[in-house]
């Protein structure tokens, strides 16, 4: 039977069981007492048709047929109702709040105090570089860097205070191989708190000026690129532009066939073109044809968008042989405002390095890089991850120019994934012909002599970056190295 109030639904159920012992009794004792099952059945009618909550006797007590003895009978219920229910929540508190507590205690992170041994140690080793394994540095140059900062300790004080940095709190690590030091990435984490501390208590400690009218910030004048890049501003704005999606020549999905990479992207209405790139595995660029003495030329502008792609094999190549951090500081030193770093399959496949080295590897390039990682376990998710990045594109640049791209209707919406939320200022400050970006991106000439005497120093263990450098000045030849 229908109730009015869902509240009461509870209740009701325990008047009904009411009603049938009741009616158990009546039937095996010899005098009646249909009475009081009528009773319980006239108060159950009134609960049930009741629209409000029925939170106590006295509340019953005020419906239709529900006298002393009954509304006495329901506050016991709801009395006994709330106690159960306060049972069950203290029991679910005592098993939740426990886990609560041990999750903030594993959140917490390593907090060290200004001008302290720790904290001179995580902020020397942060602007040292080294958050890995491969960027390790010995002690020496640790605290040289560290007296740099101020510290005014020795060398004794240092190797005393690194154990617990390492065993107790585990934001330094030490090599495997030379026993070296860098950043755990809760140290990474401690270094970003101490830079915030001293910007915070810099901040502090200036002296206040007096107060000055706010004036609106222009924030599409901000660019991200670290470099600057000189260009006159855009001519004849009203032509007609065509948003084109790059290939590099050695991406393919399939080795007997390159093209299927090509055909899957046109497909998916990506208007694409199979290029030699110097940088990147794909660009996109704006064309348009401008007549220049009577004649049609087509020009072409290279936007803030470039994307590296990376097979999980690939990837773990690349981190063996250091082509990964070479190919990183290429990218970041192009000048261009968004830099995805595209991996496709699964991190679990069976590789060359383990599954954490990997995810390690994607999440300092996310936040030390600032570079926008994107994940696809399938070529059908990258296809499908390029073409919804090449329609907002040509959906922010319809906003401003005359633009031939199709959109979808569905993706007019920013159908972009989460990891690409702030992709949003994609119309470039600066327009850079695509033929000067890729001259200027080529590789650097040959190594000369002495970058490849610093390389083989760097083999020997025991010898930094620093130190290789160092010895490379004072001993130029390996023949006066070994005398």
């Amino acid at each position: 039977m229908p109730i009015a109030n869902e509240a009461n639904a509870a209740l009701c159920q325990e008047l009904e069981r009411l009603i049938e012992a009741e009616a158990k009794r009546a039937a095996s004792h010899s005098r009646g007492t249909s009475h009081v099952v009528a009773n319980y059945k006239k108060a159950l009618h009134s609960i049930r048709h009741c629209p409000d909550v029925i939170t106590s006797g006295d509340e019953a007590r005020k419906l239709k047929g529900i006298g002393n003895f009954i509304g006495q009978k329901i506050q016991g219920i709801l009395t006994r109702q709330q106690a159960t229910t306060e049972q069950i929540n203290q029991a679910v508190r005592a098993v939740i709040e426990p886990r609560r507590r041990e999750e903030r205690r594993e959140n917490v992170k390593y907090k060290p105090a200004k001008g302290k041994l720790p904290w001179y140690v995580v902020v020397a080793l942060q602007q040292l570089g080294a958050t890995c394994e491969e960027q390790c540095v010995d002690h020496e140059t640790l605290l040289v860097k560290m007296k740099e900062l101020g510290y005014v300790g020795e060398h004794v004080n240092l190797r005393a205070g690194l154990p617990a940095l390492v065993k107790t709190y585990q934001v330094v690590a030490k090599s495997s191989m030379h026993g070296h030091l860098y950043l755990t990435m809760e140290g990474i984490a401690s270094a970003q708190y101490c830079n915030c501390e001293q910007i915070i208590s810099s901040s502090i400690n200036t002296v206040a000026k007096p107060v000055v009218a706010a004036v609106e910030f222009d924030w599409k004048s901000i660019n991200l690129a670290p470099v600057e890049r000189k260009h006159a501003t855009l001519e004849h704005a009203q032509d007609e532009w065509e948003i084109v999606l790059l290939l590099d020549h050695r991406e393919m999905l399939s080795r007997r066939n390159r093209s299927v990479f090509e055909r899957k992207l046109l497909e998916a209405n990506v208007n694409c073109e199979v290029r030699s790139l110097h940088l990147g595995d794909m660009i996109w660029i704006a064309r348009r044809e401008k007549l220049v003495n009577g004649r049609t030329t087509l020009e072409e502008f290279v936007l803030d968008v470039i994307v590296e792609r990376k097979a999980v094999s690939d990837l773990s190549m690349s981190i063996i042989d250091k082509r990964y951090t070479e190919q990183k500081q290429r990218l970041a030193e192009s000048g261009l405002r968004y830099v995805i770093y595209l991996v496709e399959g699964s991190l679990s496949t069976n590789t060359s390095v383990g599954t954490n080295t990997l995810q390690t590897s994607l999440t300092r390039t996310r936040v030390q890089n600032n570079f926008l990682v994107h994940h696809a376990t399938t070529p059908d998710e990258t296809v499908a991850f390029l073409a919804s990045v090449h329609w907002h594109i040509a959906f922010e640049f319809k906003k401003y120019y005359r633009c031939s791209n199709t959109v979808p209707r569905l993706n007019q919406q920013s159908s972009l994934p989460e990891s690409l939320l702030n992709f949003t200022q994609l119309i470039p400050l600066t327009w850079q012909p695509y033929a000067d970006f890729s001259s200027q991106s080529r590789k650097k000439a040959a190594l000369t002599t002495g970058d490849i005497y610093q390389m083989m120093l760097l083999q020997t263990p025991g010898i930094s970056a620093a130190r290789a450098k160092t010895l490379s000045a004072s001993q130029p030849t390996f023949m006066r190295y070994k005398h």
